[in-house]
């Protein structure tokens, strides 16, 4: 199991995989917590987010998809114990 968060850009890595598994969710929802963790201007995570793949790009790469917006530490935990036994992990 890889952590590659760019990998979608990255031909070189989604070769040297079985599945991709995508952590989404809203446009909104990644600016605020990128506000909340990185003491970057919302101005500068929107050029960054416009620089990169487009969530549909990702989203269309993926193999799962865990929708993470209003889910508690719980419910996301089961859904990657899910995916996790689904994988053979």
């Amino acid at each position: 199991m890889f952590d590659v968060p760019l990998l979608v850009e990255s031909a070189h890595w989604r070769q040297r995989v079985d599945q991709v598994l995508v952590v989404d969710c809203t446009p909104e929802v990644q600016i605020e917590r990128t506000l909340l963790r990185s003491g970057l201007t919302r101005p500068a995570i929107e050029q960054i987010i416009a620089s990169q793949v487009s969530r549909a790009e990702r989203l269309k790469a993926a193999d799962m998809v865990i929708f993470n917006v209003g889910l508690t530490l719980d419910e996301l935990a089961r859904q990657v114990h899910q995916i996790r036994a689904a994988l053979r992990l």
